[in-house]
C-alpha cells in the first residue's frame, strides 16, 4: 500500500516484509522516529496507534526540506486499510497508462503531466470507470489491458483532507481521430510521449503518477 500526504510518502507492507539491502534504508524503531534525520527509513513493528500518529504529524505540517520516505513494516495491514478507509474522507477512483506503440498518453492539468482518471460512479465496476474516465477526458477510445498497482493520494477538500484510492489499468489504443481536453474538468492539453521525452515529464507530474509510470517502465 502507498500513501501520499503533503510531502510524505508512506510505503506500507506487512510485518516481516523485508527491503532490498541495496536501498540501504535504515531501519528503526518508532521511538527513534522523532530524533532521526534520514529522508528514507524503516520503522519497524507499527501498531495502529503510532500510525495514526505518523498520519496526523504529516497532515499537520508541510515539510519545506526534501520528501520524506517512509517505509512502515506494520502489525496488521488490514487495519491500517480500515482506518484509512473510515477515518478519513475516502474516495475511490480508476484510469489508465494509454500506450499507442511505445508512445504514452498524459493529460496537462492544474499546471502539471498526468494521467486521466476520475471517481467511480455507483453502480460501476472499476474496470468500467476506467475506460469512461479515460475516453471522457482525452476524447479516444480505449482497450483494457492488465491491472497496474494502485495507489494512494491525499488533497485538501472543503476543508478536509481526502484521502483517494486510484485504480490503473494498461490500455490500448483503438482510436484518437477526435481527440481533445476536457476542459471543463480542467485539463489544458493531450499529448503522445516518445519515450525518450517521459523523464522531462516525470520531473512536473505527481508522486503517485510517477511511481505509476516507473513502475510500467520497468517491465
Amino acid at each position: 500500500m502507498k500513501l501520499t500526504i503533503n510531502n510524505v510518502h508512506f510505503r506500507i507492507r506487512k510485518k516481516n516484509y523485508k527491503l532490498d539491502k541495496k536501498k540501504n534504508i535504515r531501519s528503526i524503531d518508532f521511538k527513534d522516529f522523532k530524533s532521526s534525520t534520514d529522508n528514507n527509513l524503516l520503522i519497524r513493528d507499527v501498531s495502529l496507534k503510532q500510525f495514526k500518529k505518523l498520519i496526523k504529524a504529516s497532515l499537520d505540517n508541510n515539510p519545506a526540506n526534501a520528501p520524506l520516505k517512509l517505509y512502515l513494516n506494520v502489525r496488521n495491514i488490514s487495519k491500517i486499510k480500515k482506518y484509512v478507509k473510515k477515518e478519513l474522507n475516502y474516495i475511490e477512483a480508476a484510469g489508465g497508462l494509454v500506450r499507442k506503440g511505445k508512445k504514452l498518453l498524459f493529460i496537462y492539468r492544474l499546471e502539471h503531466w498526468d494521467l486521466p482518471k476520475g471517481k467511480i460512479e455507483k453502480g460501476e465496476t472499476i474496470a468500467v470507470a476506467a475506460i469512461r474516465e479515460v475516453e471522457e477526458e482525452c476524447g479516444i477510445t480505449v482497450k483494457l489491458g492488465e491491472p497496474l498497482p494502485d495507489t494512494w493520494h491525499s488533497y485538501p477538500h472543503k476543508g478536509k483532507t481526502t484521502i483517494k484510492r486510484t485504480y490503473w489499468f494498461e490500455m490500448d489504443l483503438i482510436d484518437d481521430q477526435n481527440m481533445k481536453p476536457q476542459e471543463e474538468e480542467g485539463i489544458m492539453d493531450v499529448v503522445w510521449k516518445k519515450p525518450s521525452e517521459i523523464s522531462d515529464t516525470l520531473e512536473n507530474t505527481f508522486p503517485n503518477i510517477k511511481a505509476i509510470v516507473e513502475y510500467y517502465l520497468s517491465f
